[in-house]
């Protein structure tokens, strides 16, 4: 093992590789609390001063176990930069503690700042999580879906719970055209949606008329003279579950049923999963007129 952080890396003896492992044995896991937090920051005083930091690993550690002091946290991950030490590990464990500590504002920064480190080839989604579902349930729609793209770009895959926080943000903000954008790569990422999913996309359609309500109530009651209207035009909006036939047609209204973004083809292969999967083929059906 090699010493990082200094211009001209050295070997570590077996002894000091021995003190190494006797100090990070020590550091303590579990819940964050301050007498841990004190033990670790000790720990990694000792492996400092004895000049045998060779990674992020006591320096993450210390960061998860005083996560309630931001100050502390964002010194820790300011040491691991002096010293070129920084890892996605080092990035999420600073990130996790912005958000806990209400620093959305730090968090996207620290974010920005990963995505342009040459030592995070390709962040994992844990890793972006928490920031990019706490965006969504603060109806942060610019922030959410700016980072959401630049995550894909940089090939992030998202799991239908990312999709679902997404789409009730959109509904809550009465977006219609970005629901349905969103809805279109949710299926086509996940044709058959879970129970979870399927009652999340149910709320998000829900709240996407509550907000469309509540849009038109506003517009009726503040007119603004000469002006012409600004109220929300979405149609009709309907959510159900239905039971599905063999052919794919609708048992509630006799229409067939299409999945977003399938050709024919791969409907067909879809229609028989459902059949030998779930016997009745229920199915999920959604209009959004």
């Amino acid at each position: 093992q090699s010493l990082v952080g200094s211009s001209v890396p050295r070997t570590l003896s077996k002894a000091e590789r021995q003190r190494v492992s006797c100090i990070v044995r020590q550091l303590p896991n579990g819940e964050a609390s301050e007498d841990k937090c004190s033990l670790c920051l000790q720990l990694v005083d000792d492996l400092q001063a004895e000049g045998l930091l060779l990674s992020d690993n006591a320096h993450n550690q210390a960061m998860r176990m005083c996560s309630g002091n931001i100050e502390v946290v964002e010194r820790l991950f300011a040491e691991l930069v002096d010293k070129g030490l920084t890892t996605e590990a080092s990035y999420a464990t600073l990130m996790q503690a912005q958000v806990l500590n209400g620093d959305v504002q730090g968090a996207t920064s620290s974010m920005d700042a990963m995505l342009v480190d040459a030592r995070v080839a390709r962040p994992r989604l844990r890793t972006c999580a928490p920031l990019l579902r706490w965006l969504c349930e603060s109806d942060e729609t610019v922030a959410s879906v700016r980072l959401w793209e630049r995550l894909e770009r940089r090939g992030v895959e998202f799991t239908a719970g990312e999709y679902s926080e997404r789409l009730r943000m959109h509904g809550r903000a009465g977006q219609l055209s970005a629901l349905r954008a969103c809805l279109a790569q949710l299926l086509e990422r996940y044709p058959t949606p879970d129970a979870d999913t399927a009652s999340s996309i149910a709320r998000a359609v829900d709240e996407l008329a509550e907000a469309t309500a509540a849009a038109r109530a506003r517009a009726r009651s503040a007119p603004t003279a000469g002006a012409p209207s600004t109220l929300p035009t979405v149609g009709r909006i309907s959510v159900r579950r239905a039971v599905v036939d063999p052919e794919g047609v609708c048992g509630c209204c006799r229409s067939e049923m299409h999945v977003l973004g399938l050709s024919r083809t791969e409907r067909e292969q879809m229609r028989r999963g459902l059949g030998l999967g779930l016997g009745l083929g229920l199915g999920l059906g959604l209009g959004l007129g």
